[in-house]
């Protein structure tokens, strides 16, 4: 039975991914890795999730996500008034109707 043995985590500093962010945007994110020996993948996650110069796609994202999510609440809170107001309304008609209705049963009465 054989024993695997693990590879230590290497540590990047925050200007070594940095680096490598800028030149896989020069030379290409392969070619880059290969030259920096350093998983294409873990280049991958530093381009796609890193806060790095030129690379602010996450921020830019949650960005966009708040302003949409304010344009849903002041929607969301302009219909929520519409609807009070329909409300109102359709309760005020339901009132009209049954006064309108108890009149003309009356009349109905009277005329007999």
């Amino acid at each position: 039975m054989s024993i695997m043995k693990r590879k230590p985590c290497r540590k990047y500093s925050k200007e070594n991914k940095e680096e490598a962010v800028k030149l896989s945007k020069r030379i290409g994110k392969i070619r880059a890795a290969t030259e920096l020996a350093i998983p294409t993948s873990t280049l991958d996650g530093w381009i796609r999730y890193g806060n790095f110069e030129g690379n602010d796609k996450r921020l830019e994202g949650e960005r966009l996500l708040n302003i949409e999510n304010q344009q849903l609440k002041a929607a969301n809170k302009s219909l929520e008034k519409a609807n009070a107001l329909l409300k109102k309304e359709n309760e005020f008609l339901e009132e009209a109707s049954f006064f309108f209705a108890a009149s003309r049963q009356k009349l109905a009465r009277e005329k007999e």
